[in-house]
């Protein structure tokens, strides 16, 4: 689970910040983007991210969690390769919002995933190693929008940007699809003595495999737990700076 979840977090921070490589390379020139409507492209990702929040966490809840992530992350690579096909800023902006919509799914699953296949103790150091590739993703993402960047073709250079990226968006969804196990239960690649090891080693988590009904008890004691507004809090504060701050401040780094 640590591969294939930390190439998935690298893909998460690359696609978010392809905007920023394509500006580098002329996309503000040639949609002739004014004023504000660059900031614009990279806040609107994050209200498409927002809008579908909830009914992606339904959705994963009632769908095959391997499936339904591996079908988003192919969406997500599907709606970045088509923003090279935008002529102006409305295109854009709505390819922006459904690519954000997308990717709405990919903190939930890896958690969801989490649950199913590590005990309690097990399952901050195995979210911590895949928030490393966070950094990896700013390394290999500076890498590929320079080298892309440069690629000289019948296309200007931005287009490539988006094309190239959401291509391998769209080859690492159909790998998860095809590979990601949805649970231990209906693992491929584990014997039946392997699945029953698996699910025993769950048992003191005592929260089951996989739920797929949602109870209004759980939601309002959810509701009433101050911990709930404390990760939200966490959520502002940790994504204000990692989100449309991002974009900006990644332009001017590479301008310079």
């Amino acid at each position: 689970m640590y591969l294939p979840a930390g190439v998935c977090y690298a893909f998460f921070y690359i696609d978010k910040t392809t905007l920023s490589y394509a500006a580098i390379f002329g996309i503000r020139d040639d949609l002739n983007l004014k004023g504000q409507e660059y900031s614009w492209l990279s806040s609107i990702f994050y209200f498409g991210f927002l809008a579908w929040a909830f009914p992606t966490n339904f959705l994963m809840q009632r769908l095959p969690i391997g499936k339904y992530l591996g079908c988003n992350i192919f969406l997500w690579g599907v709606f970045l390769m088509l923003q090279a096909t935008a002529k102006n800023f409305s295109t854009l902006a709505a390819l922006r919002a459904l690519a954000g919509a997308a990717e709405a799914c990919s903190d939930p699953s890896f958690m969801l995933i989490t649950s199913m296949w590590y005990k309690r103790e097990e399952q901050p150091r195995a979210m911590g190693t895949w928030y490393l590739a966070n950094g990896f993703g700013i390394a290999l993402g500076g890498l590929l929008g320079y080298g892309i960047g440069n690629i000289k073709g019948s296309l200007p250079s931005w287009k490539f940007e988006f094309v190239i990226i959401g291509a391998l968006c769209c080859i690492w969804g159909t790998v998860m699809f095809i590979f990601l196990p949805d649970s231990p239960v209906t693992a491929k690649g584990l014997t039946r003595k392997e699945k029953r090891i698996a699910l025993e080693r769950l048992r003191e988590n005592q929260t089951g495999v996989e739920n797929k009904h949602l109870k209004g008890y759980q939601v309002k004691e959810a509701f009433m737990d101050v911990k709930l507004y404390l990760f939200f809090l966490l959520g502002i504060v940790c994504n204000v700076p990692n989100g449309g701050r991002y974009s900006r401040t990644t332009l001017i780094r590479f301008c310079h």
